[in-house]
């Protein structure tokens, strides 16, 4: 099964991937059809700005998500939280395909929406991701940083794209497990998601605020590529 959609502005990937299998969201969950496997997607909205969406289920087939990158800049920013037990292959700008895992080095992204990408998850696998979408502006809010370092600002400016690489802790990988054992039968299901999705973001940028890198330049499609070719021996399995 292969699911391709263009990150424009107000695009919402819940609502179009229900569309795309013909279902009818429950709430603000979507459930997998038998005929196609089991599991669910699960979206919480904080605001327009801010959203998360979990993902969890197996499928009978392999899944491709394609992204293509949106013809109207703006400033979504999109941070992935791979933690599946089987091995899943990410390619950006049709670059040589890259095995990741839980347990790999990449298995955080971090990047802008102007960057193609696509993910392979492997038939009769557990497919156990999370993405948080946010916006430049907002990010900015929550962390509320005086002096951002070159990095930071890279990344609230809202100007440049990027393609952040970080590493998936044993902290990251509890924080994430208690999202997904929210129950929304909670009165504070939504507080407490906030709570949860917030300490994500506070782990991911403690780690890149530590890189000692030197000041950082705008990246485009052909950098991407060139940046896979280099990066391939630190992340292949």
């Amino acid at each position: 099964m292969v699911f391709e959609f263009t990150t424009s502005p107000g695009f919402n990937f819940f609502h179009a991937f229900a569309a795309h299998l013909k279902l009818k969201p429950v709430g603000n969950t979507l459930v997998i059809p038998t005929k196609l496997g089991k599991g669910t997607i699960r979206k919480v909205e904080f605001a327009p700005d801010f959203r998360l969406i979990i993902h969890r289920y197996r499928l009978n087939e392999e899944f491709i998500i394609r992204r293509k990158s949106a013809p109207i800049k703006h400033d979504l920013i999109s941070i992935f939280f791979y933690h599946n037990e089987a091995p899943l292959k990410l390619l950006y700008n049709d670059n040589r395909q890259v095995q990741f895992s839980k347990n790999s080095d990449s298995a955080i992204q971090l990047t802008t929406n102007d960057l193609n990408s696509e993910v392979r998850f492997p038939a009769k696998a557990d497919v156990y991701y999370t993405v948080i979408g946010i916006t430049a502006a907002k990010l900015s809010s929550l962390l509320q940083v005086e002096k951002p370092s070159s990095l930071l600002e890279q990344i609230i400016g809202g100007n440049g794209s990027y393609l952040f690489f970080e590493r998936m802790t044993v902290e990251t990988q509890r924080v994430l497990k208690q999202l997904s054992d929210i129950s929304d039968q909670d009165d504070l299901h939504r507080f407490y998601y906030r709570i949860k999705v917030e300490q994500l973001l506070y782990l991911l940028f403690t780690k890149l605020l530590s890189r000692q890198y030197a000041p950082h330049r705008p990246i485009n499609n052909a950098d991407v590529e060139r940046l896979w070719s280099l990066e391939m021996r630190f992340f292949l399995i």
